[in-house]
């Protein structure tokens, strides 16, 4: 808290993944091995999975529908961080511990080929391979309410994306809800 009684608190989350096959003969890793990114909870701003490399869906006979979204595909390697900061309301909506908020996120999905390749072209060394990771980031800011129910954390919020990948799947209206079952 920056204020007594969490009247103003400041919030900072991250979180990673690597995915690697480990042994001697690694069975290759399948879609859903892989993480994801984008959406309410995750990566404000993008539509659900909508970040990351995409494939266009094929029908049943395995021709291309290019009426249908495309699917995410996932990644080997996850980073995201979120800095926000979030105040008591007045009147009524302190009562019932309604906090209005604003925040900022960055995150970014890759596969470890793609790390692999960009790192290598770039010279090869570990710091051209974060460098290339970090290239590829995405980032969001935006404000909303968080109102504490029964059943966890709801969240309205209103989203601007500030940087995107060509593949990326955004929400147009900025407009999102989202539930966890984290405390306030």
């Amino acid at each position: 808290p920056l204020l007594p009684q969490w009247q103003l608190a400041l919030h900072l989350s991250a979180r990673g993944g690597l995915l690697m096959p480990l042994g001697t003969t690694p069975r290759p890793v399948t879609v859903v091995d892989r993480f994801f990114l984008g959406g309410p909870n995750s990566l404000w701003g993008f539509r659900t999975n909508g970040v990351g490399p995409r494939e266009m869906r094929h029908t049943q006979d395995g021709r291309v529908n290019s009426k249908t979204p495309r699917d995410a595909l996932g990644g080997d390697v996850l980073g995201v961080a979120t800095i926000g900061l979030s105040c008591c309301l007045p009147g009524k909506l302190k009562e019932y511990g309604v906090r209005g908020q604003v925040f900022a996120s960055a995150g970014s999905l890759q596969s470890i080929s793609e790390i692999g390749a960009a790192g290598a072209a770039a010279g090869g060394s570990m710091g051209t391979t974060a460098r290339a990771f970090t290239q590829s980031m995405r980032a969001t800011v935006g404000a909303g309410l968080v109102i504490p129910t029964a059943f966890g954390r709801v969240e309205i919020n209103l989203s601007h994306v500030l940087r995107r990948q060509a593949q990326d799947s955004i929400q147009r209206s900025g407009l999102q809800i989202g539930v966890s079952g984290s405390a306030v």
